[in-house]
């Protein structure tokens, strides 16, 4: 098992979340939360409105 720091690249997550509603964008600040206490990660959100599709 790998250690925090034997990890050189940082981990590549990418979200697809709706952003326009309370619970998501919350959702979105506990994430971000975590990725910065457990760092490296490289994150893409890509906005999208209510009923477009990914």
């Amino acid at each position: 098992m790998l250690t925090r720091r034997q990890v050189k690249a940082p981990l590549k997550v990418a979200l697809l979340v709706e952003t326009s509603n309370t619970y998501a964008r919350g959702l979105l600040r506990g994430i971000v939360s975590y990725i910065r206490e457990h760092r490296p990660w490289s994150l893409y959100l890509s906005e999208h409105n209510r009923g477009d599709r990914p």
